[in-house]
């Protein structure tokens, strides 16, 4: 065994694209799951990714886009390949990708011709002893793991208005939207890239809270519980869109929840994740890199009337901030933004609010840097 040059790694992460997305049929993917011990009822399987014996018929194969979505406790997506290996650590035989990728080949007869390095590297082309460096003070730093059982408690909610804003009654049962009568608020439950619940991010509708500048808080239940997370630490929907971000090796960086929702129901792979707000940090970036992202595409809400002034000027202050951060790891540094000229959307809209193809319109014009 030897360490593999970048060349090398480069063709296997291409292998293995070609193999998850061309070479296996729909039939070969549920052959290997019932060899995964996976049961199914038309496209529904058992939960095996957290359940040894298999759970309830609760992940959910989109057999157009070839990943898997865990609808009970995992709250994430995954491709056949992480499935393999979630299954695998699960019942206590980790294993690599290389070893998990050889496994899925040998079951339906694909030549596998790699030969296995020394160590297990991440298949991106990024200087990391520069970002380990810079971020060092922080590595450890990380979210608190808050139980399930909060969410099962809140109510369930459909909220109409947003159905009038793009959010489908499928999206928010995807992403568990409850609602806390006491405080009348929507409440979003807030999932690191692993599915662990690390907070509840709360949208008020009482609106004299949000006249007030109170438009989002955290929640906070009547016997004292708070559900507070660190934002500089998550990107909210990474959990579940991580499998079409690490096969287009490209993100689109909204500021809110919300627009992450939105995008679910376009006619596209969901590549979007949500950073609350116009902020970016190292830890977020780590989280992209890890899964081999080349291209970032900012995509902040039109948070300026007009392209001049204090406002304009404090929208170029945050943009300008998160290029400084991607662009020495990134292939392309792109922004979508909306021009005085033909403009598309109003005050403080945000790319996605005016549909899928108004926001097609702004990707197709955006500034590569």
């Amino acid at each position: 065994m030897a360490r593999w040059t970048q060349e090398q790694r480069e063709q296997f992460s291409k292998f293995i694209n070609e193999v998850l997305y061309e070479k296996l049929t729909i039939q070969d993917y549920y052959n290997i799951m019932r060899k995964l011990g996976a049961e199914n009822r038309g496209d529904r399987f058992r939960t095996i990714c957290h359940n040894i014996d298999g759970g309830g018929f609760n992940l959910a194969f989109n057999e157009d886009d070839r990943y898997f979505t865990c609808f009970s406790e995992c709250g994430c997506s995954y491709s056949l390949l992480s499935l393999v290996k979630k299954r695998r650590e699960l019942v206590g035989e980790p294993c690599t990708t290389y070893r998990s990728m050889k496994w899925i080949c040998e079951q339906v007869g694909i030549n596998f011709n790699f030969k296995e390095e020394v160590k297990q590297v991440k298949n991106n082309i990024y200087n990391w002893h520069e970002l380990l460096r810079y971020s060092a003070k922080n590595r450890n730093v990380e979210n608190k793991i808050y139980d399930n059982y909060v969410i099962s408690k809140l109510d369930d909610c459909i909220y109409l208005p947003w159905i009038n804003e793009g959010i489908s009654e499928e999206t928010q049962e995807k992403y568990q939207i409850k609602w806390y009568n006491r405080r009348q608020q929507i409440v979003i439950p807030v999932r690191n890239i692993e599915g662990k619940l690390v907070g509840c991010h709360c949208r008020n509708t009482n609106p004299d809270l949000v006249n007030d500048g109170f438009k989002y808080d955290h929640l906070r239940m009547l016997n004292g519980d708070e559900y507070k997370f660190q934002m500089g630490l998550e990107l909210f929907g990474l959990n579940y869109n991580k499998v079409n971000i690490e096969k287009s090796k490209q993100v689109i960086l909204l500021e809110s929840p919300k627009s992450v929702m939105q995008a679910d129901s376009f006619n596209m792979p969901n590549i979007c994740t949500a950073m609350f707000g116009m902020n970016f940090s190292i830890q977020k970036l780590k989280l992209l890199l890890n899964l081999g992202v080349e291209k970032f595409v900012i995509a902040l809400d039109r948070q300026y009337d007009v392209m001049r002034g204090q406002e304009w000027k404090k929208y170029k202050t945050k943009v300008n901030h998160i290029i400084d951060i991607v662009k020495p790891y990134a292939k392309e540094v792109s922004i979508i933004y909306d021009k005085d000229i033909d403009r598309l959307l109003d005050y403080k809209d945000s790319p996605t609010d005016k549909g899928e193809i108004i926001f097609g319109k702004l990707f197709s014009r955006r500034e590569i840097l």
